[in-house]
């Protein structure tokens, strides 16, 4: 595979000073490394198959084993046994020069091997694993690391010496035929490892000397592991290096920053005047009848759960459309539900990303699930400006119904999203935006049956805010039509504001503002505050069923 050639200021490859080998990426994959290895060590005797600066293997002596060493490097082979050295860990922890290829090392001779990012850089990486499981004893067991994702290869990958990166049918399918049992194939480290490869590691290697005085005090050979977790993993690939599109550029251009870090500046002042309001109308919030009702409360828990179950399904629903025979329906949910941790960075860019990387992975292209997600944000967003233009309809200065002629827009803005509509104006917004048109348009009847689909979750969302307001605030607040309307009417504005990470701040003084109708304003900003609270607890435990529900399947 071709990567585009690096940046001119890129340094040259120095592995004694390269970020991989200190960083926390390195810090933690390492610590998953053991918390799936040492649960189910048979014996002492490991081997750590490409050893880099010797990080692993200070822990794994530390922890008493009888750690062998070995990497193709002799520079770092020389850094590992000053490491060990150092720390008076020498003795009975052989370092050897060598290739993972040809071990000079005698058959049946470990407990256990650790392979951490080694196979991307052989040549041949079943020479590799036959070398692994050659030197294993019957029982051993093995954890192996590598990058995933062949479509994400770039210029980093070519300067760290990597030949190839790996789907997680195609490391599976090489382990199982150098003789070894798959038992586990996992991804990890989505989104923040992708973070950190945009905004440290690719900098990194353009600015020589600044990152290992940084990195290494805090990182190297410092932190501890566990032996807690599960003990079944034989290997897994990892997620490093969500890199999007192949840039050849380190730095994201000036505006794609600004926007950023604009918004999240934004995001915080927005939160500062609502903390303001709150705190200047303390006397009447601790004043104001609270009393938690744990009825409504577990009700509207369990109503959120189901809208964001409903709102997965729904996305599963408009990716089984525009790409007909993709992921079964339970893998589009967890890709979805997984996704939805990215909102929570300025500008929503990790979300979308993550989407596509495992999207991909699962065999679905790139462009349909930016289409999809096109088509849900759309969808969404009809459906809260439907219920933006009711609240203003019902509830405005008019008084109830003095604006009801607005409903009449409602109709209106939902002919847009027909496709002789959705179309054109799509297209001409992603033109703008230096993105190719959607590669196929939905149909009048399956956006009808979406449209309802997604009309049903409103329903759910407004229902589930409409009790979590009632458990804190009780009936005054308003009833379910007003308080939902109100969330809707906050919830299309912050889609709108869409550089605020996860609407935050917006949502809420806009819901606080709708609520203030009925309820003294430093009231109104404190019951807003505390359902975002809860709403984004719900969203977690939502993420973590999910994740948990895959891994029982998997």
């Amino acid at each position: 595979m071709t990567a585009p050639p690096a940046p001119a200021d890129v340094r040259p490859h120095d592995w004694g000073d390269a970020p991989e080998l200190f960083g926390p990426r390195h810090a933690y994959r390492e610590s998953l490394m053991l918390r799936r290895l040492l649960p189910r060590l048979p014996g002492p005797e490991v081997l750590n198959a490409g050893a880099g600066a010797g990080s692993l293997s200070v822990r794994l002596a530390e922890l008493g084993l009888r750690v062998t060493s070995v990497d193709a490097s002799p520079e770092l082979c020389a850094f590992t046994e000053r490491a060990l050295a150092a720390r008076g860990l020498a003795e009975g922890n052989p370092v050897r020069p060598g290739d993972l290829q040809w071990l000079d090392l005698p058959s049946g001779a470990f407990d256990a091997v650790a392979c951490g990012e080694v196979l991307e850089h052989l040549d041949d990486d079943r020479a590799g694993l036959a070398e692994i499981a050659r030197v294993l004893r019957p029982g051993g067991v093995t954890v192996i690391t590598v990058p995933a994702g062949p479509f994400r290869y770039d210029w980093t990958d070519r300067w760290a010496g990597h030949r190839r990166r790996y789907t997680p049918e195609g490391l599976r399918a090489a382990i199982e035929g150098a003789g070894l049992a798959a038992e586990e194939v996992l991804a990890w480290g989505f989104p923040l490892t992708g973070l950190y490869h945009r905004q440290v590691y690719r900098r990194a290697l353009r600015r020589p000397g600044r990152w290992r005085a940084w990195c290494a005090p805090r990182w190297s050979w410092t932190r501890r592991s566990s032996a807690a977790g599960p003990a079944t993993t034989a290997c897994w690939p990892s997620r490093d290096g969500v890199t999007g599109r192949a840039e050849g550029a380190a730095a994201a251009p000036a505006r794609g920053r600004l926007r950023r870090w604009g918004g999240a500046a934004a995001a915080l002042l927005v939160l500062g005047f609502l903390g303001y309001g709150l705190a200047d109308g303390w006397s009447a919030v601790r004043g104001y009848d609270w009393e938690i009702r744990p009825g409504p409360l577990v009700a509207g828990v369990a109503v959120l759960g189901l809208f964001y179950l409903a709102g997965g399904l729904g996305y599963a629903g408009i990716v089984e459309r525009l790409h007909p025979g993709g992921p079964p329906r339970p893998q589009t949910l967890s890709i979805w539900a997984r996704s939805l941790l990215g909102r929570y960075v300025p500008g929503n860019v990790l979300m979308v990303l993550g989407r596509v990387v495992l999207a991909h992975e699962r065999g679905v292209p790139r462009r349909a699930t930016l289409a999809a997600t096109v088509y849900e944000q759309a969808l969404g967003l009809g459906v809260a400006a439907a219920g933006a233009v009711a609240f203003v309809a019902l509830y405005g200065d008019g008084g109830a119904g003095g604006r009801a002629w607005l409903l009449a827009l409602v109709p209106l803005g939902m002919a847009l999203l027909h496709p002789r509509v959705f179309g054109p104006v799509s297209a001409r917004l992603l033109r703008a935006a230096g993105r190719e048109p959607l590669p196929r348009l939905l149909g009048p009847r399956p956006l009808a049956a979406l449209l309802a689909w997604y009309a049903g979750v409103a329903a759910l969302l407004g229902a589930g805010i409409w009790l979590l307001v009632r458990s804190a605030a009780g009936a005054e607040a308003g009833g379910p039509a007003f308080v939902g309307l109100a969330f809707l009417l906050s919830f299309a504005v912050s889609m709108l504001a869409f550089i605020f990470p996860s609407g935050l701040g917006v949502r809420e003084g806009a819901f606080a503002l709708a609520l203030s109708q009925n309820l003294p304003g430093s009231v109104a900003v404190a019951v807003a505050v505390g359902t975002r609270l809860v709403l984004t607890l719900v969203e977690l435990a939502f993420i973590a069923a999910v994740a948990l529900a895959g891994r029982r399947r998997g």
